[in-house]
């Protein structure tokens, strides 16, 4: 019973804090978004005209915006979360609302980047798209190798449902994540 209690608390705060985990996760889904250091090396290698320099540059301070309200977001989500569960009787459906909400504006942001990317895109000779492509393929293939590694320590270190006292308790000290304590019987 108390199993599948928290199962079904579980799922629920999954649904509820889709908005989480699926924002940061729009930004991967942008073909030629490069950050940090990397897009610099990029760029050099792409050999850019002005013209798709000027581009380059005002897309890269677009996904940079984009990027930091995308946090800002997370955090708000974060935020109504806690609050909404401080409450005695949580309003699921409100939550839900401010993730559908905060997911919409998330697409279609993430559209009008990734498009912008495309344009860029589209006026490459073939040998810049020919980076680029490499640039994709070799971001593939770390995306892959880090996964596997994740998986693997994972399964090797044991790290699956239920294996730690499942969700909400420590069964070190009988602790729950609200700061109660529970009996170990």
């Amino acid at each position: 019973m108390k199993r599948n209690l928290r199962n079904f608390l579980l799922a629920t705060l999954v649904v509820v804090a889709a908005p989480l985990v699926s924002l940061p996760a729009l930004a991967q889904g942008m073909p030629m978004m490069p950050m940090g250091h990397h897009s610099e090396r990029l760029a050099e290698k792409l050999k850019l005209t002005p013209d798709q320099r000027a581009q380059w540059d005002a897309l890269m301070q677009k996904s940079k915006a984009q990027f930091e309200a995308m946090r800002k977001t997370r955090h708000e989500m974060h935020e109504a979360m806690k609050a909404e569960f401080a409450k005695p009787e949580p309003d699921l459906a409100a939550l839900a609302a401010k993730g559908d909400a905060a997911r919409e504006r998330g697409m279609a942001a993430h559209r009008e980047l990734r498009d912008g990317w495309l344009r860029l895109y589209a006026t490459m000779s073939p040998e810049q798209k020919g980076v680029v492509k490499h640039a994709i393929l070799h971001h593939m293939k770390k995306m892959h190798h880090m996964r596997e590694r994740m998986m693997h320590m994972r399964h090797h270190h044991g790290h699956h449902d239920g294996e730690h006292g499942g969700w909400g308790h420590d069964e070190r000290d009988g602790s729950k994540h609200d700061g109660t304590t529970q009996s170990k019987d």
